[in-house]
């Protein structure tokens, strides 16, 4: 090419860089030269926009809007949306339900011991022959009747006691009962932590599910760029103004976007078998994303300090745990208790034939009744009770020391994901100036490439490095959205 056709192909491609309204077909299009001719330089930038388009050529960077692919308007499925059905359908929720259901039947079993003792009985009874006459060893006088005092052989009874555990009601039912009841709250409250841990994990799935199409959809748009630039650049090399090998590498490059395209299909295709099982939806079901999922979220407004006060107080498995600690103090009181002696109060009605309290017995049914007070004291009870609380007291300690080690461990929790929370936030606006960087030297490689003024290693190494930049920047922004959902979980952000 002679040297006054390369200074004007220089100054063509300054102009066109100097010209940001140019749009980018007007700004690419040019007519490949005869076979083996060199490409005639355009003797101006309205000169080169006015040749005919003679190939394909891929989208500017600048002109591809992730977040428009990804989101559907009006339809398709958000974080919150999965987090409802994952909670629907969880196992895992059903069994903390099931436990906080049969705690809460406990408690109610521990509220019947106040109620008195209400026994009820028929009985038949068939004694052997028995001769109870009585012999007073002298003669009686004419005429004197001597009782009978055997037992008739049948004997029919029917009767009902009821026993009032006076001393126990204070004792041993009332704090067995509250510490019971205590125990039900804090299974009630432990399904609450275990709905806050499925909501999380469901999630997670569907921002990796958004993950993987977003990189597919980024794959895609690699792919029909190094599409564009494979037909391109065999243009030129029919023309032979470039090397055969530059052909060589936009073909590897391109057989490298298809595989990787592919790798993403299975990608997709994995994190879609993940979301269906999480939500109980049919894969065919979930396609669409109705979150902005390529836009960073709204960060919290507090610092780390408020927000390990807020999880100390409000997160649900300290207060599950605080309740367990309330149970065992409770229960251990009762169990103490067992060492006092028992007073109780009893009384019994007899409906018998014969009445044992009739003397001598009469064939006929009679009824009777009798009311007492009994204080009673049991060592092997006593020392069963001390045990017991023993034990209930050692439970207590426990449940103390498992308070404070959780809270330990929520602070740090809080402080880690609020901290991953602001390097991911960080690193996502970082990339997105990486983004416009990529995009604008993509753009002007490209630029260049369609004057004659570049070189074909070069616009390929500026399409990868636009590839990555957009895995980078929707990875950023994902992780940014994946580390608020985990702050969430930890601070309790949502109420």
């Amino acid at each position: 090419m002679p040297i006054r056709s390369l200074r004007l192909v220089s100054v063509c491609t300054l102009s066109l860089l100097a010209l940001p309204t140019l749009s980018y077909a007007q700004a690419t299009t040019l007519t490949a030269p005869p076979q083996g001719a060199a490409p005639a330089a355009p003797a101006s930038p309205s000169a080169a926009t006015a040749a005919p388009t003679t190939a394909t050529q891929p989208p500017p960077g600048d002109s591809f809007d992730l977040n428009s692919v990804l989101v559907s308007e009006g339809s398709g499925l958000s974080s919150d949306e999965v987090a409802k059905l994952a909670l629907a359908r969880s196992y895992q929720v059903e069994s903390a339900q099931a436990v906080a259901e049969s705690a809460r039947w406990d408690a109610k079993t521990q509220w019947v011991n106040f109620l008195p003792v209400l026994t009820v009985f028929g009985r038949y009874t068939r004694l052997s022959d028995v001769d109870n006459e009585v012999d007073f060893g002298f003669p009686l006088p004419a005429g004197t009747e001597i009782p009978d005092f055997t037992q008739p052989p049948n004997n029919y009874s029917t009767g009902a006691g009821l026993t009032i555990p006076v001393s126990d009601v204070f004792l041993r039912i009332w704090p067995a009962y509250a510490g019971s009841r205590t125990l039900a709250e804090a299974r009630k409250i432990q399904v609450e932590s275990t709905q806050a841990d499925v909501e999380l994990r469901a999630r997670e799935a569907f921002y990796s599910y958004a993950r993987a199409v977003a990189f597919r959809a980024v794959s895609e748009q690699a792919f029909k760029q190094a599409e564009a630039q494979s037909k391109q650049i065999k243009l030129f090399v029919n023309a032979g103004t470039v090397a055969p090998v530059d052909l060589m590498q936009a073909t590897a490059r391109l057989e490298g976007a298809r595989a990787s395209l592919a790798r993403a299909e299975g990608n997709v295709a994995v994190a879609r078998t993940a979301v269906a099982t999480v939500t109980g939806l049919k894969t065919t079901e979930i396609a669409a994303i109705a979150e902005p999922v390529a836009t960073l979220p709204q960060g919290p407004t507090r610092d780390s300090e408020a927000l390990v006060n807020r999880a100390l107080q409000e997160r649900a498995e300290l207060r599950a745990l605080r309740k367990v600690a309330g149970a065992s103090d409770k229960i251990e009181t009762a169990e103490k208790n067992a060492a006092w002696p028992q007073l109780l109060l009893e009384g019994n009605a007899l409906y018998a034939n014969p009445n044992p309290r009739y003397i001598p017995p009469v064939k006929e049914f009679n009824y009777s009744w009798d009311v007492s007070a009994t204080l009673s004291w049991s060592p092997n009870q006593a020392v069963t009770g001390y045990a017991r609380g023993k034990r209930a007291g050692a439970d207590l300690a426990k449940a103390r020391a498992d308070i404070l080690a959780l809270q330990d461990a929520v602070r740090i929790e809080v402080v880690q994901a609020y901290e991953d929370y602001k390097a991911a936030d960080s690193a996502a606006r970082a990339s997105e100036s990486a983004l416009a960087a990529a995009e604008e030297a993509y753009r002007v490689r490209l630029v260049m490439y369609g004057v004659g003024a570049g070189v074909a290693v070069d616009l390929l190494e500026a399409d990868f490095q636009l590839t990555q930049a957009r895995l980078q920047h929707i990875s950023a922004v994902l992780d940014a959205r994946t580390a608020l959902a985990r702050l969430d979980r930890a601070a309790v952000l949502s109420p």
